[in-house]
């Protein structure tokens, strides 16, 4: 019996969804006078088989920013949702990212607005079957089985969530938050046996406003170091990780002189290993003792020829003319996404290129607040380490962990942390038999000098099939053309493309 192997089949993509809502913020708080920025995040909770899709549901967690009667910087905390159906297939299973492409946000009245977030989901899928394999346990000589290797690649998917996840950093006395964020860097995937062990940190920062002067940031980090179960996997793969934080909420403690703000959140951790083997499968087969039904097919694969995973600083700006009179105006706070529009190959590189979108907030309380929002684009290089096959494909995503923001007098100018994660996938395809039935009912009759043929092994001669079927070598070489080097040194393997056939009368 062949060594059970497995034959993968992936798929892929984007998908988007919206999210939207009207909202009516409490009785207590400002009326919206001025909308200055609304932040948004969203993240997966979870996920559904159905049926030949999966069912993705999720949240939209929305800080709307704007500025109330007294001039003062106000945050209304609101919560949406999401959902969609991703076909995977049947039986497959599948991993998601989502990330906000654009929100907007529209007032409708005092303290009404109504809010609108295109979501982008990147999803994968995977479904494996058994290759063919064959029972050749009819005799020694009774069933004849041609080989060849095909490069198979296998995925091993890992994930946990609701890691819970806690840090304070000092803060100034009589602080308020009113906008707060979490990314998750991945910065080392170590595969291991059944396992992976994920490196790297939580970046943290919040937006506070305090009784006297403007708003300020403080930021923070938590060393992340996770061993993660991943049936499957082994040392020689090669693992590619991200994360999201999820209800992530901060709460500001007094102290004596000094006061306290403490993060509390769930981070979900998922990835994948990769790994490339061998698969020995069945080309072709012959009995010798019993008619045999054959049937043949196309058998369709992926492997891996690189995962790889970079961070890279990247930075720009907006000039102080295209921001108008607010580029006189102090510099309050930065954000920025990160979005990929492409993913090359370039002489043992790959080339991702895209854009980052920063949104900055420049003012006072006394002159009034706006938001500027721009993009610069970005290209970064990974080492690839050996040249793409033909027809290999190049996936790329990218998250923005961290940003500066300063004010000088050319503009504004912004230097983005980036993560930057690519996927090579090759298609295999190779011809290959799909099912076989032997009819061992009506072997064939033993008649003398009937003409039978014989597959060639790796590392066989003459000399060694002649032992086997009992034939001498001078009456191999009768019946096949065979080349000068052969008859000239019999016990010597004569391999022709891995493996060739003999023909040969039975003694």
């Amino acid at each position: 019996m062949q060594e059970k192997q497995e034959l993968e089949k992936d798929m892929g993509g984007s998908m988007r969804c919206e999210s939207m809502g009207e909202y009516t913020l409490p009785d207590y708080m400002p009326e919206v006078r001025r909308v200055v920025r609304l932040d948004t995040a969203a993240a997966i909770q979870g996920m559904y088989a159905r049926g030949e899709g999966v069912e993705v549901g999720g949240e939209c967690r929305y800080a709307l920013l704007y500025q109330g009667e007294d001039g003062r910087l106000v945050s209304a905390p609101l919560d949406g949702t999401f959902e969609c159906v991703l076909p995977v297939g049947e039986g497959g299973t599948a991993q998601a990212s989502v990330q906000v492409e654009s929100a907007s946000c529209r007032p409708t009245g005092p303290r009404r607005v109504s809010l609108k977030s295109m979501l982008v989901l990147n999803w994968r899928a995977c479904t494996r079957k058994d290759l063919p394999s064959l029972d050749t346990d009819g005799g020694e000589g009774a069933l004849e089985v041609l080989t060849h290797t095909m490069p198979l690649g296998a995925t091993f998917p890992f994930e946990t969530r609701d890691l819970a996840l806690t840090e304070s950093v000092k803060v100034e006395p009589k602080s308020t938050p009113l906008s707060w964020d979490g990314r998750v860097l991945v910065r080392e995937v170590r595969p291991e046996q059944d396992g992976v062990t994920l490196r790297g940190e939580v970046w943290l920062s919040a937006l506070l406003s305090r009784e006297e002067g403007e708003p300020y940031r403080v930021k923070a980090k938590i060393p992340l170091e996770e061993f993660l179960s991943c049936p499957g996997a082994t040392p020689l793969g090669m693992g590619m990780a991200e994360g999201a934080c999820r209800n992530l909420v901060t709460q500001v403690t007094e102290g004596e002189g000094e006061g306290r703000l403490t993060f509390d959140l769930l981070c979900d951790l998922w990835g994948c290993v990769c790994e490339n083997r061998e698969a020995s499968v069945t080309a072709d087969l012959y009995s010798l003792t019993y008619p045999c039904e054959v049937e043949y097919g196309r058998l369709e694969g992926r492997h891996y020829p690189f995962v790889k995973m970079g961070n890279f600083t990247v930075d720009g700006g907006i000039s102080t003319g295209e921001l108008g009179a607010g580029g006189e105006m102090p510099l309050v706070d930065t954000r920025c996404e990160a979005f990929v529009t492409d993913c090359e190959s370039h002489g043992g590189e790959s080339v991702v290129t895209g854009n980052v979108r920063a949104s900055c907030i420049l003012g006072t309380r006394e002159e009034g607040y706006t938001s500027h929002t721009f993009t610069m684009p970005y290209q970064v290089r990974l080492a690839q380490g050996t040249e793409l096959p033909e027809g290999a494909q190049l996936e790329a995503s990218v998250g923005c962990v961290g940003c500066h923001g300063r004010l000088d007098t050319d503009g504004i100018r912004v230097d983005a942390e980036l993560c930057v994660r690519v996927l090579c996938t090759c298609p295999v395809s190779r011809r290959g038999v799909v099912s076989w039935h032997a009819d061992t009912d009506s072997p064939y009759p033993d008649e003398g000098g009937a003409v039978i043929a014989a597959y060639l092994g790796e590392g066989d001669s003459l000399w060694s099939i002649g032992k086997r079927y009992h034939v001498s070598q001078e009456r191999l070489m009768q019946a096949n053309s065979l080349p000068d080097e052969v008859r000239a040194e019999p016990d010597a393997p004569y391999l022709l493309d891995g493996l060739t056939r003999l023909v040969m009368e039975r003694p």
